[in-house]
């Protein structure tokens, strides 16, 4: 006889969360808010940093090659997602071996050093100047918008208690 209880594909709150999860990665990395005078704004990294403190570096890096399919692919839209990505794997392999620290700060190491030499990069062929460093300063502040957003949605939004063991 059938049994749902050992069914091995079971609709649980945690795989419900992840779906949830994952698909604003979907989204947030398919639109963009875009503000007066240039300012861009992407909210993909808030919930691939929540994806990376509840399930785990592994999950973290694959939703976000799967997010990888959604955007458009033009140079520049390619080679954030690719800061993306490494920035996810970054943050996530300080916390691989259990270290504690709170994430905005781990982040901030990421953008003071491979981040600001990345942004660095990839807008050099473009602008110059004035307009060089304005562009590199707007990324990095959403990058620590970003975690900021994420490291308060974990420290007030009780996403453990749907977790079967309760465990950070």
């Amino acid at each position: 006889m059938f049994n749902v209880r050992n069914f091995p594909l079971r609709w649980d709150k945690e795989s419900l969360l992840y779906i949830i999860l994952f698909g604003m990665v979907l989204f947030t990395s398919s639109y963009e808010l875009t503000m007066e005078y240039g300012f861009i704004f992407s909210f993909t990294s808030i919930f691939l940093f929540l994806i990376l403190r509840l399930y785990g570096l592994p999950q973290a890096v694959l939703t976000a090659v799967l997010a990888f399919f959604v955007i458009p692919h033009h140079f520049s839209n390619i080679a954030f997602h690719l800061l993306l990505l490494t920035e996810i794997i970054f943050v996530g392999c300080f916390f691989y071996k259990g270290r504690k620290a709170k994430m905005f700060f781990v982040d901030a190491l990421f953008w003071l050093t491979i981040g600001l030499i990345a942004l660095y990069l990839i807008n050099h062929p473009f602008v110059k100047g004035q307009a060089l460093y304005f562009q590199i300063g707007k990324n990095i502040i959403n990058g620590f918008l970003n975690v900021l957003l994420a490291d308060m949605l974990l420290a007030y939004v009780p996403f453990y208690k749907l977790f079967k063991n309760n465990s950070e």
